[in-house]
């Protein structure tokens, strides 16, 4: 009887209503909450992943250079593609296409139809190594490590636009959200330069030393902290310090 005078009290109801709430926001949660899934569908590592938002989109790449386009709703593979000697990819945001490099070769493809629609055969004088597109999607800005050119291309015709610079050594590319600036490591790695694509001028350079176990940037070029010319010299050759601009 005393519990039960107990219950009936109107602190100790109070509380049992938040813990039955709490109770229930939990369960549902849980019950709502998607579980892991696993889904087969490549024979070799996956090497690269690109997806889309605009169609919701996950093409997944493999060592053998064959790429599955997966129906990130419905966890099923939509289509597949075979490209050899593929070296990088992008995918274009508007009406389903992707622009591939396979070596030298430059490509557009119609994912709707898994046909090609345009092909460069010699985009580059050598290996393509990164593809980037840009703000609009109208232009594919391509990126070799051997001849240090960065080339444009139109998206819709595939014709040729401009080299944007000349850049020594390019290890990786990274564009800028919501601009025409690609951030590129170059000169094998020794420093960093941010290239407006649409004028070809170099916006900031970033020169990479080491000091003990650890990386210290220091800006160059930009009004930023001078660097030593005698600590700079002994770190990174004079004919590797910076690349050739073209407008």
């Amino acid at each position: 009887e005393r519990f039960s005078e107990f219950l009936q009290d109107s602190k100790t109801s109070a509380i049992r209503h938040s813990m039955n709430r709490l109770i229930n926001n939990a369960f549902s949660y849980f019950s709502t909450k998607p579980s892991t899934q696993i889904i087969q569908g490549h024979h070799d590592k996956i090497k690269n992943l690109i997806h889309d938002p605009t169609t919701d989109l996950l093409i997944s790449v493999d060592t053998s250079n064959t790429l599955i386009f997966w129906n990130t709703k419905l966890h099923k593979p939509e289509n597949t593609l075979k490209i050899n000697g593929l070296t990088s990819l992008a995918a274009v945001a508007h009406d389903h296409k992707l622009v591939t490099a396979a070596h030298t070769t430059l490509s557009m493809w119609d994912l709707a139809y898994n046909q090609q629609i345009w092909r460069i055969p010699k985009a580059h004088s050598d290996c393509i190594n990164h593809v980037q597109l840009s703000t609009d999607g109208q232009t594919i800005y391509t990126f070799s490590h051997q001849d240090c050119r960065i080339n444009s291309w139109d998206v819709e015709t595939g014709k040729f636009g401009r080299t944007v610079a000349m850049v020594d050594g390019i290890i990786d590319v990274a564009k800028v959200m919501g601009s025409e600036l690609f951030a590129v490591l170059c000169q094998w790695g020794r420093c960093v330069r941010v290239i407006n694509a649409e004028t070809g001028s170099t916006e900031r350079e970033i020169i990479l030393c080491e000091h003990g176990d650890g990386v210290n940037l220091k800006k160059n070029k930009t009004g930023g902290d001078p660097i030593d010319p005698d600590e700079e010299s002994s770190r990174i050759p004079k004919k590797q310090k910076s690349g050739i601009s073209l407008s």
